[in-house]
């Protein structure tokens, strides 16, 4: 029962200063990368078109905007919309080198802050994760014995 408690514990301080301190840092590293991308794209207006520069402005803008709410409950309502909305804006396409490489390069910051944002509930998540892949491998392992011929078994039960 004790080792309960200190687990709670030591869970409820990392919890506090991931959220609190933690977290603020890995965000703020963010957005000089998302400062540093929007610099490139004002830096060379000749390589993009106006559409790819003002769709790429838009995209760092929302993420700046919002950084603190791009969590996996954000991600898994906005898939799970009604695919048929005409309320999407449309990607352009990016054609230039340029533009694929910032566009690669958003959606990249876009990732690492939904893993920030989502960071602290990781503590919590990966014990669950640790048993699904352990118990996945045990499956495939038990599937192996049922594979093995009656003989070969019957050897290695003596």
């Amino acid at each position: 029962m004790s080792s309960i408690i200190i687990l709670m514990g030591v869970l409820s301080v990392w919890h506090w200063f991931y959220e609190s301190f933690l977290i603020l840092e890995l965000r703020d590293v963010l957005r000089y990368k998302l400062t540093k991308l929007k610099g490139l794209v004002a830096k060379h207006p000749h390589e993009l078109s106006e559409q790819e520069a003002q769709w790429l402005n838009d995209a760092m803008l929302k993420i700046t905007r919002f950084e603190e709410h791009i969590t996996f409950s954000l991600l898994y309502d906005v898939l799970h919309e009604n695919p048929t909305s005409n309320n999407q804006q449309k990607e352009p396409d990016c054609t230039s080198p340029k533009a694929q490489y910032l566009r690669n390069e958003i959606n990249s910051v876009l990732l690492e802050l939904l893993l920030v944002n989502s960071g602290g509930l990781a503590i919590y998540i990966l014990p669950i994760l640790l048993v699904a892949v352990m118990l996945k491998k045990l499956t495939q392992a038990t599937a192996t014995l049922m594979n093995i011929p009656l003989p070969e078994l019957v050897k290695y039960l003596h």
